[in-house]
C-alpha cells in the first residue's frame, strides 16, 4: 500500500499508473515542481538552467547573482 501524500484523492496511484509511463512521469514531475518551487534555479540574465538549485553563477553566460 502507498504511503505519504500519494493517497490523496486527486493523486490516486492506480489512476496515474494506468495512464502509462510517459504520462505518469509528467504528472509526477509536475507534482514535484509544484511542491518544491525552489528546486529550479534559472539564471537571471540568460534564463538558462543552472547546475544546481544553490549555485549562484551561470555556467552558460558567466552571470553571478550573489546576495
Amino acid at each position: 500500500m502507498a504511503t505519504g501524500n500519494w493517497n490523496d484523492s486527486d493523486n490516486n496511484v492506480n489512476e496515474i499508473v494506468s495512464l502509462g509511463k510517459t504520462q505518469a512521469e509528467e504528472i509526477i514531475a509536475k507534482r514535484i515542481l509544484k511542491d518544491n518551487p525552489n528546486i529550479i534555479n534559472n539564471c537571471s540574465k540568460c534564463g538558462k538552467l543552472a547546475r544546481t538549485p544553490r549555485v549562484r553563477q551561470c555556467r552558460h553566460c558567466g552571470n553571478k547573482w550573489f546576495e
